[in-house]
C-alpha cells in the first residue's frame, strides 16, 4: 500500500500532509510506532538500493558487495574510529560505507522529515546559482513547472518487518534476532533463506557524526531485488499490510522550500557535519549577503549639469 497524495507548496502543507496519513494508519488513536521519511529526486525514483539499481552489480550481488565493502573497509580504515566489538564493526563499516555512496543493499530514511525534504530539494538547490537566486525564486523558473517533482515516502517503520520477519519491533545491529546475519555482506552467507528475502528496517548505533546528524534509519533489502513499494504491494508481505505513503513538491514552489529549510536551520553544514558542508554553508550565506552589501554599497551616478 502506498497511496500518493496531493502535491504540497509549503512546510504547512508537509506537515499536515504527515499528520492526515499517520492518522489514517493509526485510527486517529495515539500513535506506538515510529514514522521514517525518505526524499528522492523524482516521484518516479523506486525504493530501490543503488546495489540493486546497477546491472552489472546485481548479477552475484553478494560476492561483489562484500568486495566493495572490503576495499573500503581496508582503505578507510585509518580515516575513523569503529567500535571494538567485532559484531558492531562490521556493521559500522557497510553503514559508514553506505553514507559514502558505496553501493549497498541499505536505504537511507530519517525521522525527521526536514531533512526528508532537504534530500528531496538536494539536486534543484545545488543546480541553483546563487547569484540570480532572488530572480530564481520570484520568478520561479517556468521549467519547473514543467520539471518531474521530487517527493518524500513514508514509512512506518515496525510494519515493514512486522510482515517481513512477524517481529513487532525495529531491528539494531545489538539485537539477537536470528535473521539478521543472514543480510550481512559475507561470502557464502548472502544467499535466500527463508529469513533474507525481503527487506527490515534497522535503527543504527549513531556511531558517526553524519550519521547523528542526518537522524538516520536504514532499510536494508534481502535478496529479492525488486523495489520496496513493488514487494509492499505484490509480494507475499501485502497480506501483512506495510505502511507506505508518498508525498510529491509542487516543483514550482521549490525556491521557496529551500528558503523556508534555511530558516529552519536545515542546510548542508547541518546535514552532513563535515568541514566541505560547512564552507559549502558559508559559501551560500556570504553570495546572499556579499550581492546584498554589493549593491547597497555601489556608488550612485551622480546627475547630469
Amino acid at each position: 500500500m502506498h497511496p500518493t497524495t496531493a502535491a504540497i507548496d509549503s512546510l504547512g502543507d508537509l506537515i499536515q500532509k504527515v499528520k492526515l496519513i499517520r492518522s489514517q494508519w493509526t485510527g486517529g488513536q495515539r500513535p506506538q510506532e515510529e514514522l521514517w521519511f525518505r526524499g528522492q529526486a523524482r516521484l518516479s525514483d523506486t525504493l530501490t538500493p543503488t546495489l540493486y539499481r546497477d546491472a552489472s552489480l546485481r548479477s552475484g550481488f553478494h560476492l561483489k558487495e562484500n568486495s566493495l565493502l572490503a576495499d573500503f573497509r581496508l582503505q578507510a580504515k585509518s580515516l575513523t574510529t569503529s567500535p571494538s566489538s567485532a559484531e558492531l564493526e562490521k556493521w559500522f563499516w557497510y553503514v559508514t560505507a553506505r553514507h559514502h555512496n558505496l553501493p549497498s543493499r541499505l536505504l537511507d530514511w530519517s525521522d525527521n522529515v526536514l531533512i526528508a525534504l532537504y534530500f528531496a530539494l538536494e539536486s534543484a538547490w545545488n543546480s541553483i546559482d546563487k547569484t540570480t537566486w532572488t530572480k530564481y525564486r520570484d520568478a520561479a523558473h517556468r521549467a519547473a513547472t514543467k520539471a518531474e517533482p521530487p517527493a518524500i515516502w513514508v514509512l512506518e517503520a515496525a510494519s515493514l518487518n512486522r510482515a517481513s520477519q512477524g517481529i513487532s519491533a525495529i531491528l539494531s545491529f545489538e539485537t539477537k534476532e536470528k535473521c539478521l546475519p543472514s543480510y550481512y555482506p559475507e561470502p557464502g552467507l548472502i544467499k535466500e533463506t527463508k529469513y533474507n528475502r525481503y527487506p527490515i528496517a534497522l535503527y543504527p548505533a549513531r556511531s558517526t557524526p553524519r550519521v547523528h546528524s542526518q537522524r538516520s534509519y536504514f532499510t536494508l533489502h534481502g535478496t529479492d531485488q525488486r523495489p520496496l513499494e513493488f514487494l509492499a504491494r505484490t509480494s507475499r508481505i501485502k497480506r501483512k499490510s506495510v505502511l507506505l505513503a508518498r508525498i510529491p513538491i509542487n516543483p514550482s514552489r521549490i525556491p521557496y522550500l529551500i528558503d523556508d529549510l534555511i530558516l529552519c536551520g536545515i542546510a548542508p553544514s547541518t546535514i552532513y557535519a563535515d568541514l566541505d558542508s560547512i564552507a559549502k554553508t558559508v559559501k551560500w550565506s556570504f553570495m546572499e549577503q556579499g550581492s546584498l552589501d554589493a549593491e547597497k554599497s555601489a556608488p550612485k551616478a551622480k546627475p547630469e549639469t
